[in-house]
C-alpha cells in the first residue's frame, strides 16, 4: 500500500469518526523527497 493513499484514506475516516466532519487532506513533500515519498510502501 502507498503511504499516500494510506494516509489520504486514513485522514478522511479519522476525521468524519473524532470530529464529524469531512476533510480533504493534501500531502505537500519537499521537492527532494518527491520521487522517494509517492513510491514508499507500508
Amino acid at each position: 500500500m502507498e503511504m499516500t493513499y494510506y494516509i489520504l484514506e486514513n485522514v478522511k475516516r479519522q476525521s468524519v469518526v473524532i470530529n464529524r466532519r469531512n476533510q480533504s487532506p493534501c500531502i505537500i513533500s519537499s521537492p527532494s523527497l518527491d520521487f522517494d515519498w509517492k513510491q514508499a510502501k507500508l
